[in-house]
C-alpha cells in the first residue's frame, strides 16, 4: 500500500531526526574523549591530523561505502540507491553542527567521561532505531551490508564486524604513523561497540511502536 503523502512526510521527519540524534551521539563520544565508536574511528582519527572536519570525512567514508556497494552489485545496483549520497551529505553536516553544539561539554574526571560516553551510546542507539524504522532511506553503511548479503549471502552482523574492525585497524595505523601514539581509539571504542548494539536491541521495538502510532500503522 502506498503511503499517503502526509504520513510519508512524517516518516521522512522521523528519519531525519534519527540522523540528527546519531550525530549528537557521535559528538558526545568525541567530547567524552575515551575513544569514538568503531564506525567513526577512521574519520575521527584522520580529522585530528588533517584540516578537514569530522563531518566531511564521514561523507567521504560513506561515499566509499557506496562505491563498494556499486562494485559488489554491478548491474544489480539500483540507481535509486544513489539517494544514499544526499543522505550522507546531510548526515555529515549534522555531525559538524552537533560537534559545535556539544563543544561546551568538557567532562571533569574519568567517571564523568564514562557518563558522557554512555549518554552518547544511548542517544546514538535511539537515533539508529529512528533512522532505520521508517524504512524510507538506507544509509551507505547499511547499503554495503545489504549488498554483501544479497551477492554473497554474508550475514549482516558479520559484514558489520568486518567494517568496524577494518576502520579501527586503519585508524590505529594512521594514528601511529601520524602521531607516533594512539589517539581517538581507546577503551571507549570497545565499550561503544558493545553498548550501542545492546541499546539498539532495547529501543528497536519501542521505536517501531512509535512510528506505527504516528503514521497510523500503515
Amino acid at each position: 500500500m502506498r503511503l499517503p503523502s502526509k504520513k510519508l512526510l512524517i516518516r521522512y521527519c522521523i528519519f531525519v531526526a534519527g540522523l540528527f540524534l546519531m550525530a549528537i551521539g557521535i559528538a558526545l563520544s568525541v567530547r567524552a574523549d575515551m575513544g569514538i565508536s568503531p564506525i567513526s574511528s577512521l574519520p575521527y582519527v584522520l580529522s585530528l591530523g588533517m584540516p578537514i572536519s569530522l563531518g566531511l570525512l564521514t561523507i567521504i567514508l560513506h561515499t566509499g561505502f557506496l562505491a563498494c556497494e556499486i562494485i559488489i552489485l554491478k548491474r544489480e545496483f539500483y540507481l535509486l540507491s544513489l539517494l544514499q549520497i544526499p543522505v550522507t551529505i546531510v548526515f555529515g553536516m549534522f555531525i559538524d553542527v552537533a560537534c559545535l553544539l556539544c563543544s561546551w561539554i568538557v567532562p571533569q574526571g574519568y567517571l564523568m567521561q564514562w557518563v558522557v560516553l554512555i549518554a552518547s551510546c544511548i542517544i546514538l542507539a535511539i537515533g539508529i532505531c529512528l533512522q532505520i524504522t521508517p524504512r524510507v532511506f538506507v544509509m551507505a553503511s547499511e547499503g554495503l551490508m545489504l549488498a554483501a548479503f544479497q551477492k554473497y549471502n554474508i550475514p549482516l552482523e558479520r559484514t558489520k564486524i568486518a567494517i568496524d574492525v577494518t576502520l579501527v585497524t586503519l585508524g590505529i595505523i594512521y594514528s601511529f604513523a601520524a602521531f607516533s601514539t594512539l589517539l581517538g581509539i581507546r577503551e571507549g571504542t570497545v565499550a561503544s561497540a558493545v553498548l550501542i548494539g545492546l541499546f539498539v536491541k532495547q529501543f528497536k521495538k519501542p521505536a517501531e511502536r512509535f512510528v506505527k502510532r504516528v503514521t497510523g500503522n500503515v
